[in-house]
């Protein structure tokens, strides 16, 4: 499965398409000399205009092959390296489009051009269903013909890249805002620019903090992390810095801060708007000097990191308010990075929805699907919680439905509760329903009497109503 599925674009033809079938193709700065690499089949019944097309491609030294039906188009695509497909929409009385499905279900990375003589908005929308790259009129113009063919090039030579990624770093869109960051974020991921993303929570900041250190000089090594929130301010100079033996008591021995273990390599520091002043400065003094000096310690140690931080705040604000140091973010500020929530990635939420539960099947070994109805009330909804609101939201129905797809009544209850508005808070199967959501939030009851859309004493009372404790949960 490609890991961005990628935006298309009719611009070689003047159409409008609704919103959720025309997208715009991303455009690289890195250009492929393909060529002679590049081979190219052209499927056409009509052997006049293979011969024309393949004389005007092999002149600027494109590989071509060529086939008058599908089967032999099946059959050159078994046999031999296919970088693009130019397919004809009208091949006899074969159907086209299953065709066109064959190729992207057999390679999803796979560019087909569509070129036919009867053009219409209603077929280059079902191409963009079917997954066309994009859609040209006969008689086709070459040099139009090999713009379109540089940018399916473009698109196949980053795809492959991302693809190459562990799957930790699988980043799911189709949202032009997000891809636009990244192109950014590409650009400079082999550099040592500090880098800074500012997002809400749930939004996938560590997933491209991964990202930028995968497709980094020092992807060799692991990237060492740290939640800043996750520590007081007491415990976490010691933490980012490290300690001589003998700095405080209890200090048996010497101890290297986190910017000391990710020597060589990348350190990621989430929510570093939480961390105080003083050790902001002394963040700021590392990523200037490439040095650290650990507490009770009266030198310095040189290192040599690849610094990347998030916030969840707006940290302009945090700037004015005195919150954060104006030096710091200047310097960051060159690498800064704002990642949209998902609530201004719409086409991304039916996507990431079936890939989640892609995954559970894949885990599960079931076949859930997802209906129509849930993405439409999924679509309306804000998700304060981002993508890791959905991926719970997923999880939670594909565990608790009892059918082979998702329905409405299978989100949570606090979905039903805003779609109904009846005054019912939980489902007549409730126990059940409470069961899986605190296992779903490792047995928080805050957290899963927020997800119940009830408080925790409410909680507290129906677990006693039907006997449910954790020990029985946890089973």
């Amino acid at each position: 499965m490609p890991l961005f599925i990628f935006p298309f674009n009719l611009g070689s033809k003047s159409v409008q398409i609704p919103y959720k079938c025309c997208l715009t193709p991303v455009l690289f700065s890195l250009m492929i000399s393909a060529n002679m690499d590049t081979a190219i089949l052209v499927v056409d019944d009509n052997v006049k205009v293979c011969e024309t097309l393949t004389d005007s491609l092999e002149a600027r030294n494109y590989s071509v092959f060529t086939a008058v039906n599908i089967e032999q188009a099946k059959g050159t695509l078994l046999k031999n390296n296919i970088s693009i497909v130019l397919l004809d929409l009208r091949l006899g009385e074969e159907n086209d489009l299953n065709f066109l499905h064959y190729i992207t279900k057999r390679n999803p990375l796979l560019p087909v051009i569509i070129i036919t003589a009867f053009g219409s908005i209603e077929i280059a929308i079902e191409a963009v269903k079917n997954g066309a790259f994009d859609l040209l009129e006969k008689p086709v113009k070459i040099d139009q013909l090999i713009s379109v063919i540089n940018r399916a090039l473009e698109k196949v030579k980053f795809e492959h890249d991302i693809t190459s990624l562990p799957d930790k770093t699988k980043l799911i869109t189709e949202d032009i805002k997000l891809i636009e960051v990244l192109k950014k974020i590409k650009t400079i991921a082999t550099s040592d620019l500090p880098i800074m993303l500012c997002g809400e929570t749930g939004t996938g900041k560590d997933l491209i903090a991964e990202f930028i250190h995968d497709k980094s000089n020092r992807a060799g090594r692991d990237m060492v992390k740290l939640n800043c929130a996750s520590l007081p301010d007491s415990l976490l100079e010691n933490e980012l810095f490290g300690h001589e033996k003998g700095a405080y008591t209890g200090a048996s021995g010497l101890y290297k801060g986190v910017f000391e273990q990710a020597d060589k390599s990348s350190i990621f520091l989430d929510e570093i708007g939480d961390m105080p002043l003083n050790i902001q400065a002394k963040i700021l003094r590392t990523i200037q000097d490439n040095e650290i000096r650990r507490l009770g310690g009266s030198g310095s140690v040189k290192i040599s990191v690849r610094f990347i931080g998030a916030t969840n705040a707006n940290i302009e604000q945090l700037v004015s308010e005195n919150s954060f140091r104006e030096d710091l973010f200047y310097r960051l500020s060159a690498g800064l990075f704002y990642i949209p929530t998902l609530r201004e990635r719409i086409s991304d939420i039916k996507l990431l929805s079936n890939h989640f539960v892609s995954k559970y099947n894949e885990i599960n070994h079931s076949e859930i699907s997802i209906s129509d109805e849930v993405i439409s009330v999924l679509v309306d909804y804000k998700w304060p919680g981002n993508i890791r609101e959905l991926k719970n939201v997923i999880s939670f129905a594909c565990t608790i439905t009892k059918d082979t797809f998702i329905k409405v009544s299978d989100l949570p209850p606090y979905f039903n509760k805003r779609i109904n508005n009846d005054g019912t808070i939980l489902e007549s199967n409730e126990k059940h329903t409470i069961e899986t959501t605190l296992k779903m939030y490792s047995f928080n009851k805050q957290k899963s009497a927020k997800a119940l859309g009830i408080s925790r004493t409410t909680l507290y009372s129906k677990m006693g109503k039907y006997g449910i404790e954790l020990t029985k949960a946890l089973k």
